[in-house]
This record gives structure tokens, C-alpha cells and sequence, in this order.
């Protein structure tokens, strides 16, 4: 019954959405509380993941109340579902999308969050990673090889993965018990088993260019998508994003429960199911092109097979139906990012004065933050999307088209990052290499290049 753009953001927002953001003075105070607190904070992530956490200020009303009404009739945490949306909504973006904070920026970043979680043994992972790696992507307009997961593995080979892009412009990590895609010490080692090499995946989870001469044939792949959701124990997990020199941890969204999520058989969920299911199948009616789900070639090919060269000319190659166009901040929405960059600067600024250390895998995901206000706001602003093409106002069918975040959109993605921001430097302050020699005095940021211009 939503006929007006103000009905429709009543629906949407909380109120005190913008509570201490409704100034770029605000922003930027209220950024540097925050990121003392995390910093002061003493908690691990242990901590944390005993928290049943609440998710106002993180995805749009009707999707936070999808998502409670969800994991109460199924006793899943709302985090971790959640953080599955974020992923598969990167995951059925057109492939060569990518994001900026202008138009014109020469610095752009994948749509894809990849997603890591550590959850207990009797958790339900099994049933929530199913319910949005097979049941969210069972829709009619989701491509064939989403549905069965073709693009995916659980432990792929280098060659595995240059093969499913060669065929399908996509790859990707997708497993609900993380111990079998990466070498950890719950890991049975078996012929035939490949654990993931994270030194390429840090390629890979930014859709990099890779180009190698393997065997008789040279391949590159250029634009391409790849997904990675992966849940196992408790213990697994945080062995997998353990920080290391080299930034792999920095790419993931994370969470972790190590509770008993509140359970109620009896909550009403069909609605709020079909709800989230409806958006996966709008998502890959609307921003997915290439072949129709009718027309797709079943047939692949090893990509450095010499005798697999006649086969190539059957597979069909990637043809999207239009150039995929970046998405990008608005004219209100840039100042209030740089706003935020510019408080991180400030912050670094101020500690460094201070003469104390922050632990250097910390100061990287805070040079990230500009990637990842970038994702979250893409994100939030598909389901905004979704939830205007099902009102009646004016162009609501074509919503999808919008390519600029909203000032609503960037503030769901400033406190998504700020909560990452929490994991990450609980995670890390629980590290064995969480000791002395892994803080560093920060160098001053205002004898540098802004952190906005800044990507590492």
C-alpha cells in the first residue's frame, strides 16, 4: 500500500537511524568514540560471539524483522544469516560489476563480501548454510549453474578454480565445515582433498586479474565473479582467519556464536521466508544478464585441456546483455564516506601523537574501510531496490536501474563496517600473535596521503 517516497522510509528505517550521524560533524565524532571503544574494548571474540546480538541499524526493518522471525523458528543466529544475504547478493551481481566512490575512480572494488563463521557443533550451520546455498538460489530466474552450485567448490585446486572461470566467469569457496576447504588441525589430510591456498585467494576474493601458461595452452581471466561462504567450528574458523602478513583476513566479513540461539517452533516465519527467497530470484531477474536459464550450455572444458580445443567452440562464452555500469556514491552520499575516512585519519592521527600502538592487522582493515563502506552500501541498496519494486510508487519496476548509494544506504553501511570493525579487532586482540611485536607506533596520517586515496 506504499504510494509515497516518505511512506515508503517509515517502513524502512528505524527512527534513530541517524542518531549521532545527522551531522558531518556528528559523523565524525561519533566514528572516533566508536573506534576508541573497539580499541579500549578488552573483549575477544569469544566475547563477542556469546552475545545474542540484535541487528537494529544493519539491514532494513522489513529484512531485521525477516531475519529475527527466521532464526527464532529455526534457531539459527541472525548474524550469520545475515551475513549469507550479503554474500549471495555480491554473488548474483553481473560478474564484471564493480563499485567506486566516484564515477570516474580508476580504484574500483568487486561487489562479492565474502563471508567466514565460526559456529558450536550443534549450532543448525548445516541447515542455515543449505537453507542460502541451495533453497535461496532455487529460484526461477537463478541461472542453472547458481542452482546446483556448479561454480563452486568445497576444496578446489588452482586449476579447479581457473577452470570454472574459464567457463563460467565464476569460482568460489562454499562449505559448511571450513576444516575441509582449508589446512587447519581438525583437517584430515587424504588423497585427493586440496585445501585452499590463501596467498591466490587474496587474488581471487578481489576478482583480480590471473593470467599463467599451463600446459599447452595460455589462459586470463579478466572480469569474473567468486563467492565464498564458508561455516565450520568454533575453533576451525578462527584458526583460518588467525592474521598473517599478507591481509587475508582483512577481506572477510566474520562473525562467531558460541551460544544456544533462542529457539521457538511455533514463530511465524512462512512470510519472512518467502520475503528473503523472493529477493534472491529479484536479484537474478533484475541484475543478473547473459544467458537465459533455458538457453545455458551444460558443457565445459578444462581450460588447459589441448584436447578439449574442439569442445571450447561448443561452450558458450559469457555474453551479458548490457555492460554492467559501477556503482558509486551520490553527490550527498561521497562527503559523508569521505567524512568517515577522514575520522579514521584523524583517530590514527591522534594515537600516533599519543605515542601508543594499535595492532598493525587492525590498522590494515581500518586502510579497507573505504572497500568495505563500498560493499555494504551496494548491498543495502539492492534490498532497498527490492523493497521499493514492491510498492506502487512511480518507477518501481525499474528500481533495479539506480546505480548511486543513498543517504539512508550509506548509513546502514557505516555501522555494518563499525561492527566489523568489532569482530575484527576482538579477533584479533585473541590471536597468539596478538603480543608486543604485533603493535606498531602509528606514523603520523597528516604527513600522508588522505586514507580515502589510500588502497591496500
Amino acid at each position: 500500500g506504499v504510494t509515497t517516497t516518505e511512506e515508503l522510509e517509515e517502513v524502512l528505517h528505524r527512527q534513530d537511524l541517524f542518531n549521532g550521524y545527522r551531522s558531518r560533524e556528528e559523523i565524525s565524532a561519533t566514528v572516533q568514540r566508536r573506534l576508541a571503544e573497539i580499541v579500549d574494548s578488552k573483549n575477544t571474540y569469544l566475547d563477542l560471539a556469546a552475545e545474542d546480538f540484535n541487528m537494529h541499524g544493519l539491514a532494513l526493518e522489513p529484512f531485521r524483522k525477516a531475519l529475527l522471525a527466521l532464526s527464532v523458528r529455526e534457531q539459527w543466529p541472525q548474524e550469520m544469516l545475515h551475513q549469507g544475504i550479503l554474500a549471495n547478493t555480491g554473488w548474483l551481481e553481473e560478474v564484471n560489476t564493480r563499485l567506486r566512490l566516484r564515477e570516474h575512480d580508476e580504484h574500483q572494488r568487486t561487489p562479492n563480501v565474502p563471508a567466514i563463521s565460526g559456529m558450536p557443533p550443534t549450532a543448525r550451520k548445516s541447515s542455515l548454510y543449505t537453507f542460502l546455498t541451495s533453497t535461496c538460489l532455487s529460484g526461477p530466474h537463478v541461472p542453472r549453474k547458481l542452482q546446483k552450485g556448479k561454480c563452486c567448490t568445497t576444496d578446489g585446486t588452482l586449476k579447479g578454480h581457473r577452470t570454472n572461470i574459464y567457463n563460467h566467469r565464476r569460482s568460489g569457496i562454499s562449505t559448511d565445515e571450513i576444516a575441509c576447504a582449508y589446512k587447519t588441525k581438525q583437517s584430515q589430510e587424504a588423497q585427493g582433498i586440496h585445501f585452499a591456498v590463501k596467498q591466490k585467494l587474496c587474488t581471487y576474493l578481489h576478482c583480480e586479474a590471473d593470467t599463467a601458461v599451463t600446459g599447452p595452452a595460455h589462459y586470463a581471466s579478466g572480469e569474473y565473479s567468486f563467492f565464498h561462504l564458508a561455516y565450520g567450528q568454533i575453533g576451525a574458523a578462527f584458526e583460518v582467519l588467525e592474521p598473517k602478513e599478507g591481509g587475508f583476513t582483512k577481506r572477510f566479513h566474520i562473525a562467531f556464536a558460541n551460544y544456544k540461539a533462542c529457539s521457538d517452533p511455533d514463530q511465524p516465519a512462512a512470510e519472512s521466508k518467502a520475503f528473503i527467497l523472493r529477493y534472491h530470484d529479484w536479484m537474478a531477474e533484475h541484475c543478473l544478464g547473459g544467458t537465459s536459464a533455458e538457453a545455458e550450455e551444460e558443457e565445459t572444458v578444462d581450460h588447459d585441456d589441448a584436447s578439449a580445443a574442439p569442445a571450447a567452440k561448443k561452450a558458450r562464452p559469457y555474453e551479458p546483455q548490457a555492460p554492467a555500469s559501477p556503482a558509486y556514491c551520490d553527490e550527498t552520499t561521497l562527503p559523508m564516506f569521505q567524512t568517515v575516512l577522514n575520522a579514521v585519519t584523524d583517530f590514527q592521527d591522534d594515537l600516533s601523537n599519543a605515542g601508543k600502538r594499535l595492532n598493525k592487522y587492525l590498522v590494515q582493515k581500518l586502510w579497507y574501510a573505504d572497500s568495505d563502506l563500498a560493499k555494504y552500501a551496494n548491498v543495502t541498496m539492492r534490498t532497498h531496490q527490492y523493497c521499493e519494486s514492491l510498492t506502487r510508487l512511480s518507477g518501481a519496476a525499474s528500481s533495479h536501474a539506480r546505480r548511486q548509494w543513498n543517504y539512508f544506504e550509506c548509513m546502514y553501511a557505516i555501522r555494518m563496517w563499525l561492527r566489523q570493525l568489532e569482530w575484527h579487532a576482538a579477533l584479533y586482540r585473541s590471536a597468539p600473535t596478538a603480543g608486543e611485536d604485533q603493535m606498531q607506533l602509528l606514523p603520523s596520517a597528516s604527513a600522508s596521503l588522505s586514507l580515502s586515496l589510500i588502497h591496500i
